[in-house]
């Protein structure tokens, strides 16, 4: 299987409001909104959790010299 697929993903959201309307305060009229901006924010962070009281946590502490306050690391 050498073949690459190529996934495409779209951002249309079907709920979202096709005839949206501002008030123009400057001309005292209700203005149609030809493009309405939504942005949404993907993150992805790869990360370990470990109990503070675990021997592997314990190591992580003693090899960094650090302590324990208020549930964080110092």
């Amino acid at each position: 299987m050498d073949e690459d697929v190529v996934i495409t993903l779209t951002a249309k959201n079907p709920q979202a409001p096709r005839n949206t309307v501002r008030f123009d305060y400057t001309t005292g009229e209700y203005v149609s909104v030809k493009l309405n901006e939504t942005m949404i924010d993907h993150l992805e962070i790869e990360s370990t959790c470990l109990h503070k009281e675990s021997q592997e946590a314990k190591a992580q502490i003693e090899a960094h010299g650090g302590h324990f306050k208020n549930g964080a690391m110092q």
